[in-house]
Parts: structure tokens; C-alpha cells; sequence
């Protein structure tokens, strides 16, 4: 009994914060020990470029962000990108022609919104745009349906709070009327993460973001100088974390459970 009343408890507890959550999609899954915040093997191997945040992570395997790319072992016409991040809704990366978001080209993995998926992960391409002078903000636009080719993903998962994906992306690609060849240009590598998705499914602000430090081709390998930043969360965005806290303790207390 004292344990059913604790879980009530907890139970209740939920239902108080969920009615702060702002209207977004939010992913419902399990937090991640800090050991498995990111899958960082080979991010900083000599056969592929890398991009990691915080500095200094992947010694200790606690990125929270990762990006890797790499000419395609299996198809040389294609380059290979692998991502994961200690989030649950979503990890993007864009090929920037500048350190800030502008006309950018960008690749989402993130976890489809239809529930009856079981967070099945998807892939979409989107372009970044420059900051708006109506409302000093930048913005980002999902592709239609039609202009969806080019990338494939190949495997994608959210476990234990860490959504990763692996996809390949022709070498070359026309995005929104700009031509990429990935053999031959060079990019400001952007990734970014986040735990909720807007209304629409589009990605949400994001929770924390790396970016290279200069322009880098494709073909350059080891782990890339870059800078980062984890954005605080405040207001409605604590209390959907305090759900998830909550829901985690209750899922305990109900595993430590004395056999009635």
C-alpha cells in the first residue's frame, strides 16, 4: 500500500506539471547515463571529420553532440554522416556557407510525431534562411515532398534519451536552387539538437547546438575545432523536464516494488 501511495503520488505530480508543457510534440523516452550520451567511435579517426560538443568530450565519451561524414565506404558517389545527441526529439546538421544560420542546407533525424510509430526515427531536409528584417529572427523551412531526394537514411533510434541516425547523401545535390558537391566544396558543419518539435513537426529551437570553426571540406578528417553552446531551460520547458524526472522515479518505484 505505502508503495501504491508513493507512485500516486508521483502520478499526480505528473498531471500537475504536464499542464505547463507549451504545445509541442515531446518524445517519451527513458533519460541516458552519461556514459551513453553519444556513440563517439571513430569521431576523431583518421577516416572521417568530426564535430563534438561540450570541447574536450570525446575523450570521455560525454558529448552530448556529435556529427561525423565521410566518403561512403560502400558507394564512392554518396558521402556517409552519422549523428547522435543526448536529446529526444530530434539531430540536424547543415552545410553552412557561414558560422551563423543562413541559406543553409540541412538534414533532420528526428522521431516521427505520428505516437503509434514508437518513436520510429525519420529523415528530412530542410533549408536554413537569413534573419528576417520584420522579426530579427532566422528560420528554418522543410522542403516539399518532392524535393526529398538525395539522402537516405540508413539506421536511426531513440534509446535510453539519445537519438541517432546514420544517412548517405548523393555527392551531388541541388537544394532550393543551390548546387552542392560535397568532393568539392567546403562547409561551416553545423549540428544542432533538441528535445521538442513544434506543433507542425518542424524542429524546434534548438536545445544546444556545435558548429566547426572555420569552412571545412568533407574530406578532411579528425575531430574539428568547433564552438557550441547548451542553451538553460526555464518556465514550461523545466516542468516538462520535472515530468520526465518524475515519470523516471515513478517506473523505479514500481521496478523496486516488493511481489505482493
Amino acid at each position: 500500500m505505502e508503495v501504491g501511495a508513493h507512485v500516486a503520488a508521483l502520478v499526480m505530480a505528473v498531471l500537475g506539471l504536464a499542464c505547463l508543457v507549451p504545445s509541442v510534440l515531446t518524445a517519451n523516452v527513458r533519460a541516458a547515463d552519461a556514459s551513453a550520451y553519444a556513440v563517439v567511435d571513430g569521431c576523431g579517426s583518421q577516416d572521417r571529420l568530426c564535430v563534438a560538443y561540450p570541447t574536450g568530450c570525446t575523450a570521455a565519451s560525454t558529448c552530448t553532440l556529435v556529427v561525423t561524414a565521410r566518403q561512403d565506404p560502400d558507394d564512392a558517389t554518396k558521402y556517409r554522416f552519422e549523428m547522435a545527441a543526448k536529446y529526444t526529439a530530434y539531430v540536424a546538421v547543415a552545410l553552412a556557407k557561414a558560422g551563423t544560420m543562413g541559406n543553409d542546407s540541412v538534414v533532420e533525424c528526428m522521431v516521427d510525431p505520428d505516437p503509434k510509430q514508437n518513436n520510429k526515427v525519420v529523415l528530412f531536409q530542410s533549408v536554413n534562411s537569413d534573419r528576417k528584417p520584420q522579426t530579427k529572427r532566422r528560420g528554418n523551412t522543410r522542403l516539399g515532398p518532392e524535393a526529398q531526394v538525395g539522402v537516405s537514411l540508413k539506421t536511426g533510434a531513440i534509446v535510453n534519451g539519445v537519438v541517432s541516425c546514420t544517412f548517405t547523401r548523393d555527392q551531388r545535390t541541388t537544394v532550393n536552387g543551390t548546387d552542392y558537391d560535397l568532393a568539392t566544396g567546403s562547409w561551416y558543419i553545423q549540428g544542432a539538437a533538441g528535445s521538442r518539435l513544434n506543433a507542425d513537426s518542424s524542429i524546434h529551437h534548438h536545445d544546444e547546438y556545435v558548429v566547426s570553426s572555420q569552412s571545412v571540406r568533407l574530406s578532411a578528417v579528425g575531430l574539428q575545432d568547433s564552438y557550441g553552446e547548451r542553451k538553460q531551460h526555464s518556465g514550461a520547458a523545466a516542468a516538462a523536464g520535472g515530468a520526465a524526472l518524475v515519470i523516471a522515479l515513478a517506473a523505479l518505484s514500481l521496478q523496486s516494488a516488493p511481489a505482493l
